[in-house]
């Protein structure tokens, strides 16, 4: 570890994986996991190290890519370890509400079959589609995404990947560079956010931001539209995170953000409105920002009926 640090370095991410192997014996490799976590302190105190408990950011409890709803970034870590002490995939999953330590999920996936290149699988790369659901349900649910892309036998990124990863791209820019509304918020916390459209506008994603340095503040929050309170945004939700985003379009001249659930004075950054075949980008409690998004190819991935705004 010294000698990657010292000769590769800096370092942004160090992964301590919880794969333990075992002899023919019996014998099982034990880990000073302290004495780690200080050598790589000293040498590189800039790295985040990921696990199955942290210190930096934790394992997301499935290698397939997507966070709990909902996904807290608070982890209990008192009397686990690494690998076969781990806490659950599910507690890992969705993380602790009221957890003591700040530890962000990290969803691990990769774009083929397995972690390494296979030309028999060229035909099995994840297409644009899944890998843009596979973001809505990391990125969107306050998580960070770690897609592996294995290189060929040439050293090289193989074309079927290449392919995929930027009809990927295209989606992301397509359905969140535009917003169809955006709106931020002072760092003053309220109970209730509004969002203006001209005219009727189809809406299918909110992305709701809080001011990350406060931490995760609202427990729950619920979407209304103004013409008709009743006709539900994807329901109640969760907000996690800086970045949420809701799927499931409806019509209106305006949306109403309600946080009714707190875990402190609720803040909202931003609220973003799109339309990417669902879209729409929406920053609260305390929310700062607001943005509606629309992408017009319509593709990504979907769950739950699809309402006009």
């Amino acid at each position: 570890m010294k000698e990657i640090i010292k000769n590769y370095g800096p370092l942004f991410e160090f992964w301590w994986d919880g794969a333990n192997g075992e002899g023919p014996n019996g014998k099982k490799q034990v880990y000073d996991w302290t004495k780690f976590k200080q050598t790589l302190r000293e040498g590189s105190p800039g790295t985040v190290v990921f696990s199955d408990i942290g210190p930096d950011i934790r394992w997301v409890g499935n290698e397939n890519g997507f966070a709990g709803d909902p996904n807290w970034n608070l982890l209990d870590t008192a009397g686990f370890t690494p690998g076969i002490g781990a806490p659950s995939p599910d507690t890992l999953n969705h993380g602790n509400v009221n957890g003591n330590n700040w530890m962000p999920a990290e969803c691990d996936v990769s774009i083929r079959p397995g972690w390494f290149y296979h030309q028999e699988e060229d035909e099995k790369v994840k297409p644009p589609e899944q890998l843009f659901g596979l973001y809505l349900r990391s990125v969107g649910r306050g998580a960070s995404l770690l897609l592996n892309v294995p290189p060929d036998r040439r050293g090289l990124i193989n074309e079927h990947d290449s392919a995929a990863l930027m009809g990927f791209k295209r989606l992301r820019d397509r359905s969140f560079l535009k917003p169809l509304a955006s709106k931020s918020f002072p760092m003053t916390s309220s109970t209730e956010y509004s969002v203006g459209l001209g005219s009727a506008t189809t809406v299918n994603c909110i992305v709701i931001k809080e001011p990350i340095q406060l931490g995760q503040r609202v427990k729950k929050f619920s979407i209304q539209l103004e013409k008709d309170p009743h006709l539900p945004f994807n329901g109640g939700r969760r907000v996690q995170d800086q970045d949420r985003r809701c799927e499931n379009p409806a019509i209106d001249k305006r949306k109403r953000g309600l946080p009714d659930r707190r875990r402190f004075d609720r803040k909202i950054k931003r609220i973003r409105l799109l339309h990417h075949n669902r879209a729409c980008s929406i920053s609260c409690p305390i929310v700062r920002h607001i943005p509606f998004l629309r992408d017009p190819g319509g593709h990504g991935y979907r769950d739950g009926n699809s309402y006009r705004v």
